[in-house]
């Protein structure tokens, strides 16, 4: 107890506590979510939403139903 009044009580603890918390979401929520959409929207532009189908002649071809 004495080392908080020494080094100002809670005031500073919260502050250092509001600090840390600000700097966490800033740079660890914030900037980590949009690492990860841009990384998304990247992959999305290089491969498509979707992968290829390479066997859908195959598929369509030997489809009794619809083929």
């Amino acid at each position: 107890m004495a080392a908080f009044r020494f080094i100002g009580g809670w005031t500073v603890a919260l502050t250092l506590n509001l600090f840390l918390f600000i700097y966490f979401l800033v740079f660890g929520v914030g900037f980590g979510t949009w690492a990860s959409i841009k990384n998304l929207v990247s992959q999305i532009n290089t491969l498509g939403v979707f992968a290829n189908c390479y066997q859908c002649s195959s598929i369509v071809a030997s489809n009794k139903i619809n083929g």
